[in-house]
């Protein structure tokens, strides 16, 4: 990447980045990457919660380091991908939506642990997360998932 472009996003999220604590990016940026771009957010905002939407899974990395990684076209044919980014970002936890999940399955990888201080809850854990997060009983959880 030139530097004169990498020098004008640095402007840009040094500007704007201090007063945010959730980015959503896309992964189709013209002149710089999802995982740069939250490298120097960071820098600036260590805090900050990333959503990424992915268009492309081809060039998807398994080491990029956003914590909360959706594909757009989940957003239509799983309905519970809003509601699980959502919790992602407010119980600080990672979410791959179902097609990242199997992208990565597919190449035999799994998602990196990209941040320390994000918990990694397995799909039981975010079942029952969102069970809790919808005040139901342990009778009504238990009936939702199948026990």
């Amino acid at each position: 990447m030139p530097q004169a472009v990498n020098s004008n996003w640095s402007t840009f999220i040094g500007r704007w980045v201090a007063t945010i604590a959730i980015l959503v990016i896309v992964d189709d940026l013209p002149d710089i990457s999802p995982d740069e771009l939250v490298r120097q957010v960071r820098t600036i905002q260590p805090a900050i919660r990333t959503i990424v939407f992915i268009t492309s899974l081809a060039g998807l990395n398994p080491a990029a380091v956003n914590p909360i990684l959706v594909a757009d076209h989940d957003l239509f044919v799983h309905p519970d991908t809003i509601t699980l980014k959502s919790m992602a970002v407010v119980s600080n936890t990672s979410y791959y939506s179902p097609s990242i999940m199997q992208h990565f399955a597919e190449l035999n990888q799994q998602p990196a642990n990209v941040d320390g201080n994000t918990i990694h809850l397995s799909q039981r854990d975010r079942q029952l997360l969102e069970a809790y997060a919808l005040g139901l009983s342990n009778q009504e959880t238990a009936k939702r998932l199948g026990l």
